[in-house]
């Protein structure tokens, strides 16, 4: 994979599951031969905050997180662009996009996650837009490499939703580069921060 990372072959691709409010996350960096590095998770978050977005962000910051590891142990300073494939577009526009009015963001914690990695990532590694199953319209054999790597994320992800049913949802920590969190019941609100918080003075679900 640091081999395929160095001379510019390497793949990379994340996607994210929703269901029952619970989500998941999976990612894959592919190399042209050999090993391929890839997992799935839950995905961190209140019943009530859990979308799309959310488990999709996680997915990509699984493979910055791996990119950081493998330029850290194997020195590596510098390597041509790489392309993390994810079907869903506002987590690729986010990639580029300036944040405002944080009160209204959605995941901003997971936005601000993402920003403070690429800072540290040695190399770059920018998000490009592919379109979901593609595989119900054409035979896998005759789409793209980005379409099939997308497809090899939405299985791991939604293996990993089999799993999960049933279980709690996972509670979300602070993050450094977010500079402030808030929690209410020991939940932290991660979207809507107006109307979740007016929501918990009126007795509401968060």
């Amino acid at each position: 994979v640091a081999e395929a990372l160095l001379n510019g072959s390497l793949i990379a691709g994340s996607d994210g599951s929703v269901k029952n409010k619970l989500g998941t996350h999976a990612y894959k960096l592919l190399p042209p031969e050999g090993d391929c590095i890839e997992g799935s998770a839950q995905s961190l978050g209140t019943l009530s905050g859990m979308a799309s977005l959310r488990a999709e962000h996680h997915g990509e910051i699984s493979i910055l997180l791996v990119l950081i590891a493998l330029c850290k142990f194997y020195q590596i300073t510098e390597a041509p662009p790489l392309q993390i494939y994810i079907d869903n577009m506002e987590v690729v526009t986010r990639n580029t996009k300036t944040m405002k009015k944080r009160d209204k963001l959605r995941d901003y914690d997971l936005w601000a996650v993402s920003k403070a990695l690429r800072i540290e990532l040695p190399i770059r590694a920018s998000n490009k837009w592919v379109k979901a199953h593609q595989d119900a319209d054409s035979p896998t054999e005759d789409l793209s490499q980005a379409a099939n790597i997308n497809i090899a994320v939405d299985k791991l992800a939604g293996d990993r939703q089999l799993l999960i049913q049933g279980s709690q949802a996972q509670r979300v920590p602070h993050y450094g580069p977010e500079d402030i969190s808030i929690f209410l019941r020991g939940e932290k609100i991660t979207h809507d921060i107006r109307t979740t918080v007016e929501n918990y003075y009126n007795g509401k679900n968060m």
